[in-house]
């Protein structure tokens, strides 16, 4: 019996296990910069949880990048009005390009400048799913803009508020498995580790 009840406490650790990995993995903006033909476009996507940020001020912006001051901003490539909060840590650059300002783009204001500074449209509620936001730079390359190729990762918050916004600039991020599929897999070990002593107690 007690090897039965060590089997369920297995059983749900593994689950517990799989089902923080998959909100880990939506609690994120991945963001990708890269060479697109004759032109450099950034695309992004995910959420932001601003619990353990500090608002700064809101402001009217361009898209626009910067990677001498780690700067870049999506979306339309009117003015944007985005909300700032500071206290994220990272990287002070990705390259030694300085402003430039984008050709087009797409979807609500999001940045990260400086490496505490984090942009989100006025109306962002902390952690809800931003849609995709792009900016492109027509007629450019990656080395033009001064942007030097590697990955970039901002982190800020604690325990369930800890959040990232990663920067993978010229390269592929990598792939990351759906959160459904991430706790069907904990589900199936969990399973397994409870057949397994099962097992192990009718042969006792």
């Amino acid at each position: 019996m007690r090897n039965v009840k060590t089997a369920a406490a297995v059983a749900l650790a593994v689950l517990a296990v799989g089902m923080a990995t998959a909100s880990q993995a939506q609690a994120a903006y991945i963001e990708t910069l890269e060479q697109v033909g004759g032109d450099v476009v950034a695309t992004g996507s995910g959420s932001i949880d601003l619990t353990d940020l500090t608002f700064n001020d809101s402001e009217t912006s361009l898209s626009s990048i910067a990677p001498v001051v780690g700067e870049i901003l999506l979306g339309s490539a009117v003015s944007e009005q985005v909300s700032t909060y500071g206290g994220a840590t990272g990287p002070s650059n990705f390259g030694t390009g300085g402003l430039t300002f984008a050709s087009s783009g797409t979807g609500a204001g999001v940045a990260i400048s400086d490496e505490s500074y984090i942009g989100v449209p006025l109306d962002y509620v902390s952690s809800s799913a931003l849609g995709t936001s792009t900016a492109t730079w027509a007629g450019t390359t990656l080395s033009a803009l001064g942007v030097t190729v590697g990955t970039y990762t901002y982190t800020w918050g604690i325990g369930a508020d800890a959040d990232s916004f990663t920067l993978y600039a010229g390269v592929n991020p990598p792939a990351v498995p759906e959160p459904d599929s991430l706790v069907l897999l904990a589900a199936g070990l969990a399973w397994i580790a409870l057949a397994r002593l099962r097992d192990r107690e009718s042969i006792w």
